[in-house]
């Protein structure tokens, strides 16, 4: 604070706060210099801050405390813009002496009323002691201050405080025990106070005699408000703290409600906005939304004509409506014409029509060999015409036994359902010519598809996985190249897969072997495709074909395999595949034809290959085999078609058990290692057509009981086993024909008698040299 002495050492410099110290002092201002004693009691180095503190709360601070009007003739704060920029002579100095003076004016007005036990601030009162030790005795000395009337420019300095608000002058000094009363806090450079009803009425009582008077001190009075003017409040920190965060709790809860509100109508919004759209007809104004499709930008159309495009491509069909002889556009160009009808068909039959139309297009639908009905209007897409039997069972099993047994039996007479619906489409070798449209692929109700024996070019669509109702497909003897997409995973109801001769490549995906509901897998002569046949084949409880002939496939068969009781079929023929035959093999008791012909097998036959008691053929040609034939295949009772061991490693006598196939037809035994002879028990098979044992080591004669295959006998050869002699049965000379050729090359495959006409042997024409 800045005293008259430092002024006056100053000279007229300017002071920090922009005074300059001079004795003219304006007449219509009043300076107080306060030595009060939180101040006067500290060090000067004390002081500096403290008013410091008080000068940067004072714009804050001034709205707290007691409602005090401080008298004086003319505002301190005159030299102030409303910017707060310090213009003229008076300083932030002034506002803090009246501050600091106005608080002490205050605290001397409840030092009066609490004389009589008002009631303090902590709920105390203040006694007669107290007050004595507020007073402190009149004799001693008690800061002051230094005051100067109006006009005289001289300051003075008083012995004590002599203040009054209400016209009555007091003496008080608090002598630093504000605290102790509790009458006011200081809170940083604040001081608050508060003033109780009982003590503003009994500074209101006392008011009455002193109204409109100024004591001897020369202090301007101040006179009582008559109004009930607001007070201030208790303030703290504390209070404003807790105010602070009971506002940040609120803000918080706020906010959380809020975003669990637009969550929950995000939530309604997503369930009800689907059910509406699907409800609503596109075309009504009353659906509220304006339909989004993502067919080009045209000329304006009708209601019905928006409605069905509507219908067709909000999925993920596009429409190049753009090339007018697109299938595509030919396609939906057809459906509009038949607008008698179109206004009544429900959305599926919509799609129906329009994916069967886009076929029709795509694969040349004029040229087919039978189109019958086909495109329409006055029929029903339901009575188009079909082919009589899915992958042409009606013909293939003829000559194929037991081709689809059980599936689709009888077979349906239509191919919808009750709703109108496509469930089968059978156009087998019926001249299409093109490509599957993605369109089509928009037939979900599909549960069979057979197309086999065409010209569909293209890969395998990955459109495929949507057909997920799907049980039966074959697309047989088509050219499309490329691989089996992986999305024929997520055709799980699958029973059938007729992939043959399709030019595929690369490897089976391995989501075709999750493909646990298979009866029908066929895949054979597709050169390029390979992979191996894995150990999860196990987990096909329901397989009853397997066919992967004329393939790449390479490895061994896995032990698994004797997991798939209902295996009837296994056709491995024609591949890379090494390693033994599992004795496992042998559990496969429904197993009727294994082909595991042109291979790289080796090793023996295991003997529970006797097992397969329901085997009516068996080709094991062309590998490698060895060892003996285990007579445990003469209880293969079921064998009818062949047992061919050609062309493998086999050594040993030919097993006499045999003779017990009786419904055998061919039983192919030539380029072996066979030695012994040729048994007699071979004549029991009055069934056979071949009888080969060419190019082996045999020897002996042929046995007389062969005479009785003459009926039935079309092929004996008998050339390459030098060690055969005697005369062959003249019965025999009379089959289809008869090679006497010394050469097995020149008789190749002749059907017939063929053997080699020596000195050994002789007979059927052939002269004998011992005889």
């Amino acid at each position: 604070m800045t005293t008259p002495a430092k002024n006056a050492a100053k000279g007229t410099e300017p002071h920090e706060h922009g005074h300059n110290d001079t004795n003219d002092v304006d007449s219509d201002r009043l300076y107080v210099v306060a030595e009060l004693g939180m101040l006067g009691s500290s060090s000067r180095e004390e002081e500096q801050p403290a008013r410091q503190r008080t000068e940067r709360n004072s714009a804050t601070d001034s709205g707290y405390g007691p409602p005090v009007t401080t008298p004086r003739t003319t505002s301190y704060a005159a030299g102030y813009d409303e910017t707060g920029e310090d213009e003229s002579q008076g300083t932030r100095e002034d506002e803090f002496i009246m501050k600091v003076l106005r608080e002490r004016m205050w605290e001397v007005s409840i030092g009066s009323a609490t004389a009589v036990g008002i009631p303090t601030q902590h709920g105390s009162t203040i006694n007669s002691q107290h007050q004595e030790q507020l007073q402190g005795s009149t004799h001693s000395r008690q800061p002051g201050a230094y005051a100067a009337r109006p006009g005289t420019g001289e300051l003075q300095r008083a012995e004590s405080l002599n203040l009054s608000l209400v016209g009555s002058s007091c003496e008080f000094s608090l002598d630093g025990h504000e605290e102790e009363l509790g009458l006011f806090k200081v809170s940083g450079t604040s001081a608050h106070t508060r003033m109780t009803s009982s003590s503003r009425e009994s500074v209101d009582a006392r008011a009455q005699t002193h109204h409109g008077t100024s004591d001897d001190g020369g202090l301007v009075v101040a006179n009582l408000v008559d109004e009930d003017l607001p007070h201030a409040e208790h303030y703290s920190i504390q209070t404003r703290n807790r105010k602070r965060k009971a506002h940040s709790e609120q803000a918080k809860t706020r906010i959380i409600l809020g975003v669990m509100t637009l969550a929950m109508i995000i939530i309604i919004l997503t369930a009800v906005l689907p059910l509406v759209n699907k409800g609503a007809t596109p075309d009504t104004p009353e659906s509220g939304t304006e339909l989004q499709t993502n067919y080009p930008s045209e000329s304006p159309v009708n209601p019905l004509e928006k409605k069905i495009k509507y219908v067709l491509f909000k999925g993920d069909a596009t429409l190049a409506l753009g090339d007018a002889d697109s299938h595509q556009s030919r396609a939906y160009q057809w459906l509009l014409q038949d607008s008698d009808h179109l206004p009544t068909y429900s959305d599926e039959r919509i799609i129906q029509k329009f994916a069967l139309a886009s076929l029709y297009f795509a694969t040349d639908g004029n040229g087919w060999e039978d189109n019958t009905n086909w495109l329409n209007h006055s029929i029903h897409e339901c009575s188009w015409f079909q082919k009589p039997s899915f992958s042409r069972k009606h013909v293939t099993s003829l000559y194929l036994p037991g081709y689809l047994d059980g599936f689709l039996e009888p077979p349906p007479s239509t191919p919808c359902d009750a709703d109108g619906l496509y469930q089968h489409i059978w156009l087998d070798q019926n001249n299409l010519v093109g490509f599957l449209p993605t369109e089509f692929f928009m037939l979900t109700t599909l549960k069979t598809l057979s197309m086999g024996r065409n010209q569909i070019d293209g890969n395998i669509s990955s459109m495929i996985g949507k057909l997920t109702r799907l049980e039966g497909l074959s697309f047989g003897q088509l050219p499309p190249k490329g691989v089996i997409p992986t999305e024929v995973g997520l055709l799980t109801n699958l029973n059938v897969l007729f992939l043959g001769r399709n030019q595929l490549q690369g490897t089976i995906p391995s989501e075709l072997w999750k493909l646990t509901n298979l009866v029908d897998v066929v895949l054979f002569g597709n050169p390029e495709l390979g992979g191996t046949i894995p150990t999860e084949i196990s987990a096909f409880s329901k397989l009853r074909w397997l066919i992967l002939d004329q393939s790449g496939f390479s490895g061994t068969i896995p032990t698994e395999i004797g997991q798939i009781k209902s295996l009837e079929w296994l056709v491995i023929a024609e591949n890379s595949m090494t390693g033994n035959l599992p004795s496992e093999i042998g559990q496969l008791s429904k197993l009727m034809l294994i082909s595991a012909w042109d291979n790289w097998f080796e090793g023996a036959l295991p003997t529970e290959f006797g097992l397969l008691s329901s085997m009516f053929l068996a080709r094991l040609d062309k590998n490698q085999f060895s060892g003996q034939v285990p007579s445990e295949l003469g209880l293969l009772a079921s064998l009818e078609d062949s047992l061919d061991l050609r062309d493998n490693l086999f050594s040993g006598v030919i097993p006499t058990q045999l003779g017990f196939l009786t419904r055998l037809q061919e039983l192919e035994f030539s380029n072996n290692q066979f030695s012994g002879q040729i048994p007699s028990e071979l004549g029991q098979l009055t069934n056979m057509v071949q009888l080969t044992f060419a190019n082996n080591a045999i020897s002996g004669t042929v046995p007389q009981e062969l005479s009785s295959l003459q009926d039935s006998l079309y092929m004996l050869k008998l050339e390459g086993n030098p060690g055969l002699s005697g005369t062959v049965p003249v019965e025999l000379c009379t089959i289809n024909a008869t090679c006497t050729s010394t050469s097995v090359n020149e008789c190749g495959d002749a059907a017939g008698l063929a053997f080699d006409c020596s000195s050994l042997l002789c007979g059927c024409g052939c002269l004998c040299s011992h005889a």
